[in-house]
C-alpha cells in the first residue's frame, strides 16, 4: 500500500512504522470495544519528528487548567490501551516525560535536532511510569505464575512484577480502590497470595461474597 500512496502520506507511515510501538495486545480490540490506532495530523508530525530527531513545540491542555506550550524531543509513540502516547525530553523540566495525543493540540518544528539515547525502550519507560505512578493505596501480591503469564494477564503497567528465587512473581502496586483491584486479580487464572494489606484481603472476600449472591439468584 506504501507504494501507490502519495508521498507525504508514504513518509508519514514509514516514520510511524520506525518510531512507534502498539503496545496494546490483539484480544484488547474486540474485548474493550477500542478502535484501532488512525493517523492523525499530531501524531504524523510527532512520528517524523522521532525519526529525523528534530525538536519540536506543541501546546498541551492539562486535564485541569489552561494549555501551555511545550518544547519537546521526541524518542517514540506507543499506543497503549486506547490511546497514543509520545515519549521524550521535554525541554521545560528538562526530564523524561509521557504525553497523551489526545491532550496535544498543533505541534509546530523547531528547525533544532537532538539526539536520542541509544537503545531507548518508549515502551517500556511508558510501561514503568504507569507502574510506579504514587496513588493513595499500595500493595503486596504474589502471584503463583510466571512472569510471563502475570504479564500476559494483568499487563506491565498494573504494577512491578519481579520473578521470585522460590517461584511465583510478587506484584508491587498502588491503586485508588482496593475493590477494583480485588475484580482484577479474580479476574487471572493462576492462584495468589496477599501479602498486604488486610484491607485488600477484606476487599476480595466482599468480591467473593458478591459473586457467591449473583451464583445463587434464581
Amino acid at each position: 500500500m506504501e507504494r501507490v500512496m502519495p508521498p507525504a502520506l508514504q513518509s508519514g507511515v514509514q516514520a510511524l512504522r520506525a518510531t512507534a510501538v502498539l503496545e496494546t495486545p490483539e484480544p484488547y480490540w474486540a474485548g474493550h470495544g477500542v478502535t484501532r490506532p488512525a493517523l492523525t495530523g499530531e501524531l504524523t508530525a510527532l512520528a517524523l519528528a522521532a525519526q529525523t530527531q528534530h525538536r519540536v513545540r506543541f501546546e498541551y491542555r492539562p486535564p485541569a487548567g489552561e494549555a501551555v506550550w511545550r518544547a519537546f524531543d521526541p524518542y517514540g509513540l506507543v499506543f497503549s490501551h486506547g490511546r497514543w502516547y509520545t515519549i521524550g525530553m521535554c525541554r521545560l523540566r528538562l526530564a523524561l516525560r509521557s504525553f497523551r495525543l489526545d491532550r496535544i493540540g498543533l505541534v509546530q518544528e523547531t528547525g533544532e535536532a537532538f539526539e536520542r539515547p541509544n537503545d531507548f525502550d518508549a515502551a517500556e519507560h511508558l510501561a514503568h511510569s504507569m507502574a510506579t505512578l504514587p496513588r493513595p493505596l499500595t500493595l503486596s501480591v504474589l502471584l503463583h505464575t510466571d512472569h510471563a503469564t502475570a504479564v500476559r494477564e494483568l499487563g506491565r503497567q498494573v504494577g512491578t512484577l519481579t520473578p521470585q528465587e522460590g517461584g511465583g512473581v510478587l506484584l508491587q502496586a498502588s491503586t485508588t480502590s482496593y475493590a477494583w483491584f480485588a475484580r482484577l486479580l479474580g479476574s487471572t487464572t493462576f492462584d495468589f497470595t496477599v501479602r498486604e494489606p488486610q484491607a485488600l484481603r477484606q476487599a476480595l472476600l466482599d468480591e467473593a461474597a458478591r459473586l457467591q449472591r449473583l451464583a445463587s439468584r434464581a
